[in-house]
């Protein structure tokens, strides 16, 4: 969870991103592209009742941790199968 932290710059004492470390985390500054950055990402958040986004850094964190056994995982469904031409194909 510490290498999450300084990956980002939050503090020791921040349990809740900032407003500048979540548009870094999401690349975008606009509401609505944050939450749905944040859903590819499997990151868990709420909307508190002002209308912002708050995420908490364990969510963060755990989601990277699944996203680095996913990624360290064979991509099967990424093999594209390549089409033959009428001269490969066997008379």
């Amino acid at each position: 969870m510490q290498q999450a932290h300084s990956q980002f710059g939050a503090s020791a004492h921040s349990r809740f991103l900032s407003k500048p470390e979540l548009k870094q985390l999401t690349g975008y500054t606009w509401k609505s592209r944050q939450q749905s950055t944040l859903g590819e990402l499997g990151i868990e958040f709420v909307v508190n009742p002002r209308g912002e986004i708050v995420v908490d850094w364990s969510t963060v964190s755990l989601a990277q941790m699944q996203n680095a056994e996913y990624n360290s995982r064979p991509r099967f469904d990424r093999v594209v199968r390549q089409k033959r031409s009428s001269r490969d194909k066997k008379s």
